[in-house]
């Protein structure tokens, strides 16, 4: 899953919707930790609002990976949908 998920932060890094400053291998495998770990925290506390707060942080810091001029949710400027985003879109639909 980590290769996966480094794999599209170098095509976001490609396509200038990823800081090109960031190593794509780290980042992936801290959000899959961060991930994983509010999984087994939310499971342990039996209490979804765990879960809640960690999408919530987890999309919140996914955003802070933008190039500054890009910090915005949705559709890219040139109409397509990007890895980023839609790693966003896929991390808030599992906690539903």
């Amino acid at each position: 899953m980590d290769r996966g998920i480094a794999e599209a932060l170098r095509r976001g890094q490609s396509d200038g919707t990823v800081r090109r400053d960031l190593r794509a291998e780290e980042v992936a495998g801290f959000l899959v930790a961060m991930y994983e770990g509010y999984a087994v925290l939310a499971k342990n506390s039996q209490d979804v609002r765990v879960w809640n707060v960690g999408i919530k942080n987890i999309v919140g810091w996914l955003r802070s990976l933008r190039p500054a001029e890009d910090q915005y949710f949705g559709v890219a400027r040139d109409g397509k949908t990007h890895d980023l985003i839609k790693l966003e879109h896929i991390i808030t639909r599992t906690h539903n």
